[in-house]
């Protein structure tokens, strides 16, 4: 058992370690850095978009004195989502 845990460990070690190796190698023959700074950038301004709709959603339910209200389809049949106020 110790054996099959210690080769896993060592599997793993070097596993990250060629990892490792491979982005650093990546990067310095020229891959390009700020690829994964516009991602996020890009991943943030559709999470604040979401939230802002999400948010004006509510506030105009709201504004007509009910609630939001979201219909979700069973998985064992087809339909449709459907939002409104309720």
């Amino acid at each position: 058992m110790n054996s099959l845990l210690i080769r896993g460990a060592s599997t793993a070690t070097a596993a990250i370690d060629d990892l490792a190796t491979s982005a650093h190698t990546a990067i310095s023959e020229g891959c390009r850095r700020d690829r994964v700074v516009w991602v996020i950038v890009v991943i943030a301004l559709a999470i604040i978009a979401a939230v802002g709709l999400a948010v004006a959603w509510w506030l105009a339910c709201r504004a007509i004195g009910k609630y939001p209200v979201i219909s979700v389809p069973a998985w064992g049949s087809a339909g449709s989502y459907r939002a409104w106020c309720s």
